[in-house]
């Protein structure tokens, strides 16, 4: 983050960079997708129901993400395979 982070604040004076040459991730890697198995990730379906709804709903939803991670983070949850703060979320 220390890259981003340095990038927003010099605007729009910016750092050089400390690589020689810009990055080609086609000569690195390709990338390749696939569908997404709902079953494997059963809150995706409700971000993109947040991000079709549009205003403030993409952003309350990330803030649900947000209670539900620092939960974990402090013990309070012993995994984050559960659903608890998005059951209140509904962006219609």
């Amino acid at each position: 983050m220390t890259f981003p982070i340095q990038h927003a604040l010099l605007h729009p004076h910016r750092a050089p960079s400390a690589t020689v040459s810009a990055l080609s991730l086609e000569k690195t890697f390709s990338l390749d997708f696939r569908p997404v198995e709902a079953a494997r990730y059963p809150l995706l379906g409700l971000a993109q129901a947040a991000m079709a709804a549009g205003g403030t709903a993409p952003a309350i939803y990330n803030a649900a993400n947000e209670v539900a991670v620092a939960a974990f983070l402090a013990g309070a949850r012993p995994s984050l395979r559960f659903r608890g703060p998005w059951n209140r979320f509904s962006p219609a």
